[in-house]
């Protein structure tokens, strides 16, 4: 039986002359048979998506860059098909990225501080479930930070990183604290006097002696910022310091204290670049819709590339996927779709549908 080799360079179809499939003879038919060839059989999750886009765009281009000897429309009903179906699995694709890349765009890489400062309160006020109120979790997020940045985690005990950030924060700069401190120093000073105020003209040695320590207490108190900060630690006031302070107060420490922590950790590794990087790919995947399936799946390549290489965009994917579409998501599966042994594609193309391939086909990403 004798076969026709279309093309002995690159990829081509290999017809039997006497086969049924000859699309001369009946267009019809080998239309519904071919028709196979796109498809998949993944499930409809966001993972099974990527996986059927990558198999769909090698037999694609590899079907496409192939003379064929045939009816014409034959091969263009099977790229149509090829098409649709890649246009459905890039549309559904883009819809979760185009969340996680503009919901990062808006939190992670926010360099205006004022921005980036009203971003975290409202993350803080969405998880404050478990605090008593809002200047709590606050502090608590304040805390963090300084631990993380400042004291790169070394602190465990609440108590002591309370202090140590309060102690932090006022040697960087205590214009932070002149309203608090302010306040406190008022009430303060005004229970001492309430409190000692009988003993004053007291004849007994001990009231006496609480009288005159009362007036030490206020003079140190109303010595200096720094003096009422000591006496503060010294009576573990932290606390009852803290809640002195309004959220506007704490909103310009966030801004003019932890901000520039941020940034300078995070410069150090390429945010500013990061977040150019991330803007354009974020501009390219809004194209897509608008593209060639040609372009579409090169460009969506480039956006996955994106959110591969950064890793942290490639974690916002999987937490996405996992918590509120509620499905597993293998976090190296670009590297597996980059490396992919495409021999089994490949036996599926000269299979069934007696397609021959050579050593020049179109490479998979």
């Amino acid at each position: 039986m004798k076969i026709l080799k279309v093309s002995n360079n690159i990829t081509g179809y290999i017809f039997n002359r006497n086969c049924s499939y000859r699309l001369s003879c009946n267009i019809a038919m080998c239309k519904m048979v071919l028709a196979q060839l796109w498809k998949t059989d993944y499930d409809d999750t966001f993972q099974g998506k990527l996986e059927k886009i990558y198999e769909l765009d090698y037999k694609y281009h590899t079907i496409k860059s192939s003379d064929f000897q045939g009816h014409p429309k034959a091969k263009d009903n099977i790229l149509l098909g090829f098409e649709r179906e890649l246009r459905e699995a890039i549309d559904s694709v883009c819809e979760v990225l185009e969340i996680v890349f503009r919901d990062w765009l808006s939190k992670h890489a926010l360099l205006n501080p004022s921005e980036w400062t009203n971003e975290r309160f409202r993350e803080i006020n969405e998880s404050d479930g478990d605090y008593s109120s809002g200047e709590e979790a606050i502090w608590d997020y304040i805390c963090s930070e300084c631990n993380e940045f400042i004291f790169k985690n070394g602190i465990n005990s609440e108590t002591q990183l309370r202090t140590a950030t309060l102690r932090e924060i006022f040697k960087r700069d205590s214009s932070f604290f002149s309203g608090p401190l302010e306040r406190l120093r008022q009430r303060t000073t005004n229970d001492i006097e309430i409190e000692s105020s009988p003993y004053e003209d007291s004849e007994d040695p001990d009231e006496r002696q609480e009288y005159l320590d009362s007036l030490d207490r206020l003079k140190e108190i109303n010595e200096s910022d720094e003096s009422f900060l000591k006496y503060i630690f010294f009576y573990d006031y932290e606390e009852y310091f803290m809640n002195m302070f309004n959220l506007e107060e704490l909103r310009v420490i966030v801004r003019d204290f932890i901000f520039p922590l941020w940034y300078e950790y995070w410069s150090n590794q390429g945010i500013d670049n990061t977040r150019d990087t991330v803007e354009e790919a974020y501009k390219i995947m809004n194209e897509i819709p608008s593209l060639p399936i040609s372009k579409a799946t090169s460009a969506l390549n480039y956006v996955l590339n994106v959110s591969h290489q950064t890793g942290d965009m490639l974690e916002h994917v999987g937490n996405f996927v996992s918590e509120y579409l509620e499905e597993k998501f293998d976090y190296k599966l670009l590297d597996k779709l980059s490396n992919l042994d495409t021999s089994k594609w490949d036996n599926d193309l000269s299979g069934d549908y007696r397609i021959q391939l050579n050593k020049q086909q179109v490479p998979i990403y």
